[in-house]
């Protein structure tokens, strides 16, 4: 991931307030610098890239499969709202 990078997901777990800090503010600007790029490269997608874009949120997403086939990547996904209630 681009903008997303786990050396920024660790910077996020610093105990010092003021890197944290920092850190929060590069999380936020790498996620605008992500939608605006998304929306630059939106209507070239798929008309079903672009309905899995506005209507599906994947952030808490149960990851239950994944495969390659020749050169495509295959994940299965459970989004949040669908997952089992525990």
């Amino acid at each position: 991931m681009k903008y997303f990078t786990s050396e920024l997901y660790s910077r996020l777990q610093n105990p010092d307030p003021a890197e944290m800090d920092a850190a929060d503010d590069a999380w936020r600007k790498a996620e605008t610098s992500y939608r605006r790029k998304l929306q630059r490269i939106r209507l070239k997608l798929p008309k079903s890239a672009q309905s899995f874009i506005d209507e599906m949120r994947l952030h808490d997403a149960d990851v239950l499969w994944i495969g390659r086939a020749r050169n495509d990547l295959w994940v299965l996904l459970r989004p949040e709202s669908s997952s089992p209630s525990t």
